[in-house]
């Protein structure tokens, strides 16, 4: 059957082409969201960077939230900035 999307459209190729064509040319519909900033997926200029499992309390987890918002960064984002400024040695 192909394609079809969550409101039931078939998306046909001839669709997709057209939207292919759309995008290389610059043409793309709707507003850009918001730019969230943040390091990379790296950890300085060599370092990969390693993923972190944290269980946090529902109101640690909301004050996680309104930092991040309030900043307009990640949550990771937000948990390495402490981190970076905890006074624990290394």
């Amino acid at each position: 059957m192909g394609i079809v999307a969550e409101n039931g459209t078939v998306v046909t190729d001839a669709m997709l082409d057209t939207w292919v064509e759309d995008a290389e040319a610059g043409h793309l519909p709707g507003k850009p969201g918001p730019v969230r900033m943040g390091r990379p997926r790296t950890v300085g200029t060599t370092a990969p960077a390693s993923p972190v499992t944290v269980r946090l309390s529902e109101s640690q987890r909301k004050k996680l939230d309104n930092l991040a918002g309030a900043r307009n960064v990640s949550r990771a984002a937000v948990l390495r900035d402490l981190l970076d400024q905890a006074a624990y040695p290394a």
